[in-house]
């Protein structure tokens, strides 16, 4: 099934995608739940019954938001990927032991179709397309074994990146967080209908240019580990966000990095595409 959050009228709202006709479903208000991520807390009650039905909106009647707009806690992982690793100067030998873990705000991402805004004194914007987990069962001390049962669903991520900021310090998270530097959706697909889980094939397109492919073995961390690993330090809660590590391809190493005007699409086979187009917006130049 696929899931998703939307805004009409000023309305949020959420829903499944039709399996019969392509529209939407909506499910707030058959529910009386608030959000997608109150939803999969309650284990997607009557979702199959819903996705059979015919769609009452068209995707063209709203505006796409993240999935889950403002998840309790979104997590990213950087150097996750072997190939990112050696393009970035490094042996695989010096893969990190432990995932290198930072945190996106809600505001620093937007839906499929939203606008991925660049300041005006920034010279070094970059994509970073990535498979992204979507928690459906909360966890604490979730052991290897059984941290996939706590996955409800996978989406496409952009972990978008304002490089200069990164580099101010050790910690990335200036750079990480610009508000709508970063993309994610356009829906959840459940893992039931995505298959297996590790044979995933991400790519990145810039302006229908392929720039990076993921296939999941080139992972450092695998997504059981993730989820293992991030529910020591947290309670992970329905509707959390891992997005779990990007390829070689980058800007940053790669270039050029992006302009306005570019269109980056991310593509996750089984879940969907991510498009985003990239504007620029007026900022201060910062002092010092």
């Amino acid at each position: 099934m696929k899931l998703i959050t939307f805004e009409r009228n000023g309305i949020i709202d959420f829903g499944v995608i039709s399996a019969r006709d392509g529209g939407i479903v909506r499910l707030g208000a058959r529910t009386g739940l608030p959000s997608l991520a109150s939803y999969l807390a309650e284990g997607l009650p009557a979702a199959a019954d819903a996705a059979s039905e015919s769609g009452e909106l068209s995707l063209t009647q709203v505006r796409l938001l993240p999935p889950v707009p403002h998840p309790e806690h979104m997590f990213g992982i950087g150097l996750n990927t072997y190939s990112h690793l050696v393009e970035a100067g490094k042996p695989r030998s010096d893969a990190p032991t432990n995932p290198m873990v930072f945190v996106r705000f809600g505001s620093s991402v937007v839906g499929h179709g939203g606008e991925l805004e660049m300041p005006s004194d920034v010279t070094t914007f970059d994509y970073e397309g990535e498979i992204a987990l979507i928690i459906g069962k909360p966890g604490r001390n979730i052991p290897v074994e059984s941290a996939l049962d706590h996955v409800a669903g996978v989406s496409c991520f952009n972990d978008g990146s304002v490089r200069e900021y990164q580099r101010h310090t050790s910690q990335v998270t200036p750079g990480k967080n610009f508000d709508a530097s970063g993309a994610f959706g356009p829906w959840i697909v459940t893992v039931d209908e995505v298959g297996p889980l590790d044979d995933l094939v991400l790519t990145t397109e810039v302006n229908g240019v392929q720039k990076q492919r993921l296939t999941t073995d080139d992972l450092i961390f695998g997504f059981a580990e993730l989820v293992s690993y991030l529910s020591h330090s947290v309670t992970l809660q329905p509707g959390d966000v891992i997005a779990t590590g990007s390829p070689a391809g980058v800007a940053v190493f790669a270039g050029p990095y992006l302009s306005p005007g570019d269109e980056v699409a991310i593509s996750v086979e089984g879940v969907g595409t991510l498009k985003n187009t990239v504007v620029c917006v007026k900022s201060t130049p910062r002092q010092g």
